[in-house]
């Protein structure tokens, strides 16, 4: 490089000095000695000046003046990364990514295959993904889950929720209830389990005496065994005793008597999170029909509860009908209904049926299918018994759902996952654009010191003993394995056996050396003489005399 500059500085002395042939001139073409676009040759009184132009757009596309000579324009990083851009080729995103490397502008490029950017959708049946709609109710909320292909998801849920839905049981306060349903208003909660007609009931005095209470000539003592449950975040008192009443059809309304036995709904307090269970007693006609019993919220908004009391358990007639979740077994009214008890004469509770007299759970995972309409939604029969069926993602092996297709995962029946691919029997994810496999593992390619990829290294790097190496610089050669300087000299030729810095030399057995005198640009030969009549022999203040072209 100190030869480059005393080059540059030699010429500047020249260029500054001017010349002709006897230092005279009459136009300003008679000072040209060369065609450079970087220098602007002048006659001035007779005599020749140069001067140096900093305008580099005669010099071509990547060039810009400098001291004289048109040289490799300076990489722009900002001007360079404007280029950045990508093409699809298909659903295959080829992204260009440029940077100033080795002093130019450069790119790098990127694949992504398979890109939403370029289309790709990921693959989904609508009618696979849509088998997997499902309707079910918490409480009185109905969820529905729709499942729907997108492209960029897959087979994807979308989840609603319909409070207060009459599929899932809702029914408005003022509609009348059936025995054992429950009305919720504000923060109360009530619940009407059972009612039951006694001509009498004993009781047990403070003194632990017995005694026995017997209804009026004409009519019988009605039981609601009721609760309230505080479902709110402030206290509120009950006393169902005092809110309750019975009406029949007959137009009559009756309150409620005092019950004095254990077991009385006594009035009291209740905190949020706390219920309340007991019985409350009525005297009514024993002629009295379709009964309904009425429970007052509020008495500032009247707002009321209805429950339907069509039938009522009775001791003193075991020829009465029992309610509907009962059956008369031994003169008595039993439960049936429920897992485990007899079938009622309309059957079981719901999610259960009459599997030989007996109601039993079915359709659910791990039980029977149910003989009206076998499994639930979801499931299906396997060895006799409902499971459930298998995910989009999921396979059955050994009886048991597994998750398929992703990584060290055996495949899914329609292979394996986006992304994954089948390798010994095993979906295991594919490698990167920069990577390959070797020994089943991905491993980085194409980089310093990499094997590499299936397209060979990456851009700036080669191959060299079969491994990647950096590729060595514009004004570098390798030697030995290593990026060695060239061109200046004493240095190794650069390619094509150039001598870009050592000006005046020649690439001779390899190395940049002094191709002798008298020639163009060379030292003058002994006697200050040029080997052509064309060329004068200049005396340099600063250097060794060296030969020019006559102008």
């Amino acid at each position: 490089m100190k030869k480059f500059f005393v080059f540059w500085f030699v010429l500047i002395i020249f260029f500054s000095s001017g010349c002709t042939q006897q230092n005279q001139c009459t136009v300003d073409n008679d000072c040209k000695i060369d065609d450079s676009p970087c220098v602007n040759y002048l006659c001035e009184s007779g005599k020749c000046f140069s001067t140096a132009v900093n305008n580099g757009a005669n010099c071509g596309e990547g060039k810009e003046c400098f001291m004289g000579e048109c040289v490799k324009k300076e990489c722009d990083a900002l001007e360079c990364d404007q280029k950045d851009k990508f093409d699809c080729n298909g659903t295959t995103k080829e992204t260009y990514n440029y940077s100033c490397i080795t002093e130019e502008c450069n790119y790098e490029l990127e694949i992504d295959e398979n890109s939403f950017d370029c289309g790709y959708i990921i693959p989904c049946i609508e009618e696979d993904c849509n088998s997997n709609n499902a309707e079910k109710c918490e409480g009185t909320t109905k969820i529905t889950e729709t499942f729907y292909c997108d492209q960029k998801e897959g087979c994807t849920k979308k989840t609603k929720e319909d409070t207060n839905s009459t599929d899932c049981g809702y029914k408005a306060p003022n509609e009348p209830r059936e025995l054992g349903e429950s009305i919720i208003q504000d923060n109360e909660k009530v619940t009407i389990f059972s009612a039951t007609k006694k001509d009498s009931y004993n009781w047990v005095g403070i003194s632990g005496k017995s005694y026995t209470n017997f209804a009026e000539n004409g009519k019988t003592f009605l039981f609601l065994d009721i609760e309230i449950e505080n479902v709110g975040n402030s206290s509120f008192f009950a006393c169902p005793r005092f809110d309750s009443t019975i009406k029949d059809t007959q137009g009559n309304s009756y309150d409620t008597s005092t019950y004095l036995d254990t077991g009385s709904f006594d009035c009291t307090t209740l905190t949020p999170n706390t219920k309340k269970r007991g019985l409350i007693l009525f005297e009514i006609q024993k002629s009295a029909t379709e009964l309904t019993a009425v429970y007052e919220f509020s008495i500032y908004n009247d707002t009321f509860g209805y429950w339907t009391i069509s039938k009522t358990k009775s001791e003193n007639n075991p020829q009465i009908n029992c309610n509907s979740d009962e059956i008369i077994k031994d003169g008595k009214c039993v439960d049936c209904g429920s897992e485990g008890q007899s079938c009622c004469a309309d059957g079981c509770d719901y999610g259960k049926e009459c599997f030989n007299g007996i109601c039993k759970s079915c359709g659910g995972n791990g039980e029977p299918a149910c003989p009206s309409d076998g499994c639930d939604y979801g499931y299906e029969i396997i060895g006799g018994a409902c499971v459930k069926k298998c995910g989009s993602y999921e396979i059955r092996q050994n009886g048991v759902c597994i998750e398929c297709g992703g990584a060290n995962q055996i495949p899914c029946t329609s292979g394996c996952d986006y992304g994954h691919e089948l390798l010994n029997g095993v979906c295991v994810k594919k490698c990167g654009s920069y990577e390959i496999r070797q020994n089943g593992i991905c491993v980085s390619c194409g980089g310093a010191n990499q094997i590499p990829c299936s397209n060979g290294c990456r851009f700036g790097y080669e191959l060299f003993g079969g491994m990647c190496i950096e590729s060595c610089g514009l004004f570098e050669i390798r030697q030995n394995g290593s990026c060695v300087e060239c061109g200046d000299w004493d240095q190794p030729c650069c390619e094509d056996n150039s001598c870009s810095f050592a000006y005046g030399a020649s690439c001779v057995n390899g190395v940049c050396q002094d191709k002798g005198c008298g020639e163009f640009g060379e030292s003058c030969c002994e006697g200050n003489t040029c080997n052509s009549s064309d060329l004068y022999c200049y005396e340099a203040e600063y250097s060794d005399n060296f030969c020019l072209f006559k102008s």
